[in-house]
């Protein structure tokens, strides 16, 4: 999957609503295969939601976005030692 910042970089940054598009499409692979590879792109897309020069415009749900990046940092390590400990990719 291409890196979502990498777009701000070249000047042609994808719109939020996009980026929470991806995200919701994402979760929803997520709910199906708990593998950590789609936790860390969910991760990265909340990121670049976080680094859009838009979401200041927007406080309230710049803090919602900080708070589900943390729970899924979290989400995302654990899921990386439940594979690492089961031998599984």
């Amino acid at each position: 999957m291409p890196n979502p910042t990498a777009r701000f970089q070249q000047g042609d940054p994808l719109e939020t609503d996009q980026l929470q598009a991806v995200i919701f499409y994402l979760m929803t692979q997520f709910s199906f295969s708990h593998c950590p590879i789609v936790a860390g792109e969910i991760v990265g897309h909340i990121k670049a939601i976080l680094e859009h020069p838009n979401i200041e415009l927007l406080p309230k749900q710049r803090a919602v976005l900080s708070s589900l990046l943390n729970q899924w940092r979290v989400h995302r390590c654990t899921q990386d030692n439940l594979t690492t400990l089961s031998g599984t990719a």
